[in-house]
């Protein structure tokens, strides 16, 4: 169970172990660079899985893409002040019938995991977090797609400059935000919030479907896709929000 070895520039990178190794494999921030794929196939056995960090920072980036089959990456487990966690994937995000868990974080925006490609979520494959602080960001100028055959249960945000099309419906777990600072196209795709914060924040949200807050909050405010505790998502700087109906 001790870390792969620090400072490599790893190609693609296969995780695939069956058998039990006694716990989860944490790699306590030493892997910083893939420059191809990073496949996660199998963890070990139910319940174990492959962490990148616990209390201390990582900064990893992914070259290409992030699949993950019958596995589960945890990307922090540890919500130490002042560690941050920065996940940047180039490429796709598949998630098979595995799980994707962003963990924890002291204060949002300190753990973010970025991704320039699509994401797709299928079979009984899951991506969560154990708060709503962690978040999920499309950042490609160029349009991604996002389909979900579960519900999404950590907060997401479309960052600026940034293009989503829903493929299918989505629904977000208890008190989850969804943050637009781009543009986000629903088209006839349905979003349940149950109960978190809808803020098109300096971006543009369009839907021709429903949108069901379930005693959620929906903010449309001038913004740059950055955060503040005195004004949350909202700026004093960068475009108005819109949603389209």
């Amino acid at each position: 169970t001790t870390p792969l070895p620090a400072s490599v520039n790893w190609g693609n990178l296969v995780i695939n172990y069956n058998g039990s190794i006694g716990g989860n494999w944490n790699q306590q921030g030493a892997l910083t660079s893939i420059q191809g794929n990073l496949i996660i196939k199998r963890t070990g056995t139910t319940g174990q899985d492959f962490r990148l960090t616990n209390n201390t920072s990582v900064s990893l980036t992914i070259g290409r893409n992030l699949e993950i089959d019958l596995a589960s990456l945890y990307i922090k487990d540890g919500n130490a002040i002042g560690t941050t966690s920065l996940v940047q994937v180039n490429g796709d995000i598949t998630i098979n019938n595995g799980s994707l868990n962003l963990g924890t974080v002291d204060f949002k925006p300190n753990n973010e995991l970025r991704f320039k490609g699509n994401l797709l979520v299928t079979g009984t494959g899951l991506i969560t977090a154990l708060s709503e602080d962690p978040m999920l960001v499309a950042n490609s100028n160029t349009v991604q797609s996002f389909y979900s055959s579960t519900i999404l249960n950590a907060s997401f945000k479309v960052g600026p400059g940034a293009m989503i099309k829903l493929s299918s419906p989505i629904s977000l777990g208890s008190l989850r935000a969804l943050v637009v600072a781009g543009s986000l196209n629903a088209g006839i795709n349905s979003i349940t919030m149950n109960g978190g914060l809808l803020a098109v924040s300096g971006g543009f949200f369009f839907s021709s479907s429903k949108i069901d807050m379930k005693d959620g909050t929906c903010q449309v405010c001038q913004g740059n896709g950055t955060f503040s505790f005195s004004n949350g998502w909202c700026a004093s700087t960068g475009d108005t929000g819109i949603i389209n109906f």
